[in-house]
């Protein structure tokens, strides 16, 4: 089997509704915040979030370390406020709305981000999230 055998097999399996869509962080790079900017990249929030935390260490600190350093120091709302202003109200790009309107049979993200429940095919899905569906 030759790559264009492989791409028509999958092409096959997205039309029929056979193919299940797993989305990772390269997928929210084309959409927009709440104030039209890019959605950020998992170094340019955590680089965002150091800075709106007043972080000043060169060493390296995951996202979750500064999600503990927030709630320790009593600066969850501000943590909280950047994240809202940055993943939440998104404007989805043409070719999202587009990949997102196949016919899958599901779709997952683990992105942080509300670009899927904020497309066009937005009543193609049923969100699942740590509150409840919708």
């Amino acid at each position: 089997m030759d790559d264009s055998d492989i791409i028509a097999t999958m092409c096959a399996a997205v039309a029929s509704g056979a193919a299940v869509c797993l989305l990772g962080a390269g997928f929210s790079r084309q959409a927009k915040d709440s104030q039209g900017h890019a959605v950020p990249s998992t170094e340019e929030l955590t680089s965002e979030i150091r800075t709106a935390l007043s972080i000043d260490t060169p060493e390296v600190i995951s996202l979750s370390d500064i999600a503990d350093f927030a709630e320790e120091s009593s600066q969850s709302d501000t943590l909280k406020k950047l994240l809202t202003s940055r993943l939440t109200v998104t404007k989805p790009s043409p070719s999202q709305n587009d990949f997102l309107s196949y016919k899958w049979r599901a779709a997952f993200t683990t992105n942080f981000d509300d670009i899927v429940e904020r497309s066009d095919s937005k009543d193609h899905f049923y969100s699942i999230t740590p509150e409840g569906g919708r």
